[in-house]
């Protein structure tokens, strides 16, 4: 098997250096192409293959032309569509000239085969994904090459005996499509090779309900090969997404294919044929064409294939995942009882709201010690608002986490939340979220009934002009500004409702809806009377939109008043300040709601948090432009941009007093280093003593007082604790056989495994020549188990290696401490040496030849 993926990939890499070569002396570098898929738009195999062309060509030529058509044969066949196809193409490309035709699966091919002449003249052809290419497919047909699919169905058979030994039937499932029966050739024309080793079941075309009923049925020695299943005998049609989990669930053995559109659905695996690979070793084949190279010239290339496993299969079925081969991809794998988070932000990572929620987020979940993996994704949608995009968006996510199994979806913002709340029951279905910097939600009962609970983000608009009023008593005018969006005009509501709370003469007035222009000279002359509040202002009377930085930047540096706001991202860029809740706030009560969701409670019964911190701040720099003292702002208000005025003023003396301060900081130096090297030679000599010089574990005289002491300890804080007595296999036979030399090397090596799978808190003891104990801390027998199969399964792949000359092995016996049931240490050693003899009678001696 890596024999014939090295020759796929030193083959592709070949083609790909060959292109590279040609054109750097190609002279048309936008070429004209039409690329006919056999198939339809959402057929996995054929768009892969499209997109593996599209980007080989584009990657040397992005100014090629390349006209795509559907030829949608799956659900229309050949003898239906051919025709009908031939008029259309006729009438749409007479007056086209093409460079190149890169036709997607057989039916594409022999289309051309047929019609080329009489469409499109002699333009050279390199297909892809065509099914055990024959010179004779193309006979009378010139300028033609490309790429194979070859199933390599043999192969298949025997990684199939390989992950199940005790493997009698193979049951053999396929449709009526052309494509299917010509898959169900090649199976038969390689069952010979296994007779007597397997027997063969074929199934052809049965209707679903039949199929189902089939494979339910099926032995512990038999499993299931899927070939295709797109239309059985009859006349329905099913998509391989919808099908794949019916046949998976209904089938008592597991199901294998070659065709990557199954996996994911619920087939096991198999030796896969994927169309990105395919696609792109065509498209490179098709650019050497372009560069002039004879087409008459050009070997057929074989598609690469690789093995490739769903580990949610594997799991079901007990089947062991070290006999996989080494080079295998394993699809879902995940570490037991790991938590998955997908954390979706609204805008861009640059956004420093998204920013400091998701440091908010970080800072608790990082306390959690089962999180496997977070998943980031920022959305980029104050830039981008298109309903389109967020189609792309979902057809993304929807790639990269269908099949994920995440534990929690989190989402900063309104654009975050409401795609989540439309796509929910299409990628996370039953997930709970958590949302937070959400504004203006209504029925928040409804909310929580859809598994869903987070925090509301609140404007504290009220505080914020109170204390515009505090530090400007003198202040007639407020002007508010404003934009068009729907958050700014949901502000303006906040914020007249609020005008309603403030006792005093203010007069409100909005400036929105005007040129960026035409603002910036209002705010120009503004009377001393007149204080200005930011709401909103990322898209002008003109539609024209700009970053937070810009505008904010733009309108503070033009104003000659202070401009005052409550949102976080406007800081820095000349806002003197107000009342202000942060990302960080939202971003840590959020997650602590999500701990408790990972923890056990359910999101629907945690309500929706409405209240948050509010935080005064203001910009020293801003401050200081307005003449504003520091005694005028509220009581414990926070100040960005504060210099160290200190140091400025008192350099001199500073320096001088540093230079004193490291001199005594050397001497001081000098001396701890002299007691520093007396305490490490005291350190060494009682390392020395406390470590076995070969293996580096601790000597069998501190097992006792030092597992005594953790008894002790263990029954006075009601924690359990394990003994795993372990026994080196057949270390007197490596020593006769290999010499004392290699007996020395395998007792160092079975250390170094356990080592690598234990904990920094466990413990080994050397207790003799090949046995040593292992003290699991604050760990039950059966955790402790979980750890001494890792090992096992370490030493399966090491005896794997192909330099490995004798079988490694190691017999353990575990004993656990119950505080519930105490037992004494010698009962304890009894008990775990009982066991591990047990374990050791079925292990024997092997030397490899």
């Amino acid at each position: 098997m890596k024999k014939w993926l090295s020759l796929t990939i030193v083959s592709s890499l070949l083609v790909a250096l060959q292109v590279t070569f040609c054109f750097a002396k190609v002279a048309k570098l936008n070429p004209e192409i039409l690329i006919l898929n056999s198939y339809h738009l959402g057929y996995l195999w054929s768009d892969g293959e499209v997109n593996g062309i599209q980007s080989a060509i584009f990657r040397t030529l992005p100014e090629a032309s390349i006209t795509l058509e559907y030829m949608d044969t799956k659900r229309i066949p050949p003898d239906k569509s051919f025709k009908n196809l031939f008029a259309l193409y006729k009438t749409k490309y007479q007056d086209r000239k093409f460079d190149l035709i890169l036709p997607v699966d057989d039916n594409a091919l022999s289309f051309l085969k047929k019609y080329r002449k009489d469409l499109f003249g002699e333009v050279p052809i390199v297909f892809c994904g065509v099914n055990n290419f024959k010179p004779e497919k193309i006979q009378g047909v010139e300028k033609v090459t490309g790429v194979t699919e070859i199933h390599r169905i043999g192969e298949n058979f025997e990684l199939l005996l390989s992950l199940h030994p005790r493997l009698k039937k193979v049951v053999v499932v396929t449709d009526v499509t052309p494509s299917g029966q010509i898959s169900l050739h090649e199976v038969k024309a390689a069952t010979p090779a296994f007779a007597g080793r397997l027997d063969f079941e074929y199934l052809e075309g049965l209707p679903l309900p039949q199929l189902q009923e089939r494979l339910s049925g099926l032995d512990g020695d038999s499993v299931v090969f899927l070939l295709n299943y797109f239309r059985d005998r009859e006349g329905n049609y099913y998509r391989p997404e919808t099908v794949m989990p019916v046949i998976s669930q209904a089938s008592s053995a597991p199901v294998y294919c070659f065709s990557e559109f199954y996996m994911n659905y619920g087939a096991t695996g198999g030796l896969i044929n994927e169309g990105y690979p395919h696609g792109a070793l065509a498209g490179q084949i098709a650019l050497k064409v372009l560069a002039g190279e004879n087409i008459s010239k050009m070997v057929v290339h074989e598609g690469p294939m690789r093995p490739v496993f769903d580990y949610r299969q594997l799991t079901r079925f007990n089947l062991d995942v070290s006999r996989l081969p080494p080079e295998a991809q394993v699809l879902n794998r995940k570490e037991k009882d790991r938590k998955e988070v997908l954390i979706l932000h609204s805008y861009e990572p640059e956004y420093s709201w998204s920013a400091n929620i998701y440091k908010g987020m970080k800072e608790i979940l990082d306390q959690r010690n089962d999180i496997g993996e977070i998943f980031v994704e920022f959305m980029d949608t104050k830039r981008y608002t298109n309903p389109a995009y967020y189609y792309q968006l979902y057809e993304l996510y929807k790639k990269k986490y269908a099949h994920r199994q995440i534990d929690i979806v989190m989402v900063s913002d309104s654009n975050a939340f409401n795609f989540v709340r439309k796509f929910k029951n299409l990628l996370f279905k039953d997930t709970p979220v958590v949302f937070c910097g959400v504004n203006y939600l209504e029925n928040l009962e409804a909310i929580n009934q859809e598994n869903t609970t987070g925090v509301m983000e609140s404007l504290d608009i009220a505080g914020t002009i109170r204390t515009i009023l505090a530090i400007h008593p003198e202040t007639e005018k407020i002007l508010v500004i404003n934009d068009s969006t729907t958050t700014g005009q949901q502000m303006q509501k906040d914020v007249e409702k609020n005008i309603l709370k403030i006792q005093g003469p203010p007069k409100f007035e909005y400036l929105s809806q005007l040129p960026m222009k035409d603002m910036l000279e209002r705010l120009k002359n503004q009377d001393e009377k007149t204080v200005v509040l930011m709401l909103s202002f990322f898209r002008d009377g003109k539609n024209t939109r700009y970053p937070i930085k810009t505008s904010v930047s733009m309108i503070t540096e033009a104003c000659n008043r202070p401009v005052y706001g409550f949102i976080e991202s406007f800081l820095d860029f000349g806002i003197l300040g107000g009342s202000f809740a942060l990302g960080r706030d939202q971003g840590r009560l959020a997650a602590g709601l999500a701990t408790r969701i990972l923890d056990g409670e359910t999101a629907g019964d945690i309500p929706i948090l409405q209240k948050h911190p509010y935080h005064f701040i203001f910009d020293n720099n801003v401050l200081k432009r307005f003449n504003i003292p520091g005694t005028a702002l509220p009581a414990k208000s926070a100040i960005i941009n504060e210099p160290t005025g200190f140091y400025y003023k008192y350099k001199r003396l500073v320096d001088i007093a540093v230079i004193v301060f490291m001199a005594l900081v050397f001497l001081v130096i000098v001396q701890q280093l002299r007691l520093r090297r007396e305490e490490r030679k005291k350190t060494e000599f009682e390392t020395a003593a406390r470590t076995d010089g070969l293996t580096r574990t601790i000597p069998r005289n501190f097992f006792v007082p030092e597992v005594e002491a953790q008894i002790a300890n263990c029954r006075a804080e009601n924690k359990k604790l394990t003994l795993s007595y372990c026994d080196i296999d057949n270390l007197k036979s490596v020593n006769d056989t290999f010499g004392h030399r290699e007996g020395d090397k395998y007792i160092v090596t079975m250390v170094e495994v356990i080592q690598s799978t234990i904990r920094a808190c466990d413990r080994i003891y050397r207790m003799g020549g090949d046995e040593f104990m292992i003290v699991f801390a604050d760990c039950c027998v059966n955790g402790a188990k979980n750890r001494l199969k890792d090992i096992h399964e370490k030493l399966a792949n090491l005896n794997k290696q192909p330099n490995s000359r004798y079988d490694k092995g190691m017999s353990f016996g575990c004993a656990g401490f119950d505080p519930a049931n105490p037992k004494t240490l010698d009962q304890l050693l009894e008990e775990a040496d009982e066991l591990m003899y047990r374990e050791k009678n079925g292990n024997g001696f092997s030397q490899k030849s």
